[in-house]
């Protein structure tokens, strides 16, 4: 063994004692920093997990003309009948099918559990028809339903 061996301060040893001496002067400005840059300021909460409520929920109507025929290059205009708020306003949602949308789960705010009273208009050119549909919610909240109101809209 050599006198190198035994001397703490040896060239290894020496080294072994900076890394053990950085790391512990690291991990106590790493505390220090996140502690202080912490202080004043309140620690935000994770959102609460949401009950996944499965596919979204669409109300549909379909427009016809007199003779029964399906008109799918009409246009939509629901309307809150509380307040007068335009909720949905566009073209047919399915123009094949003459299906228009009324509402879906992105309005949910829009709608009381127990429902509210929307006319809905559909009109092409001259022709038009107009009803009132209630809409309410699910029992669990979380997609709209239709109430009450027509499913079929016949343009005169």
């Amino acid at each position: 063994m050599g006198a190198g061996a035994l001397n703490p301060l040896s060239s290894g040893s020496r080294m072994q004692g900076r890394c053990w001496l950085w790391l512990v002067v690291v991990s106590l400005l790493l505390s220090v920093t996140s502690n202080l840059s912490a202080q004043g300021r309140p620690v935000p909460q994770l959102p609460k997990p949401v009950a996944s409520c499965g596919p979204t929920a669409i109300i549909l109507v379909t427009a016809v003309d007199a003779s029964g025929a399906v008109v799918g290059d009409g246009t939509i205009d629901v309307r809150r009948i509380s307040d007068g708020k335009s909720v949905w306003r566009g073209p047919a949602e399915l123009p094949s099918s003459g299906e228009y949308k009324v509402m879906e789960d992105l309005s949910l705010e829009l709608v009381a559990a127990k429902g509210t009273r929307f006319r809905v208009h559909v009109q092409r050119g001259g022709k038009k028809a107009s009803a009132v549909m209630r809409i309410g919610r699910t029992a669990d909240g979380c997609h709209v339903r239709r109430l009450s109101g027509p499913t079929r809209l016949v343009l005169t």
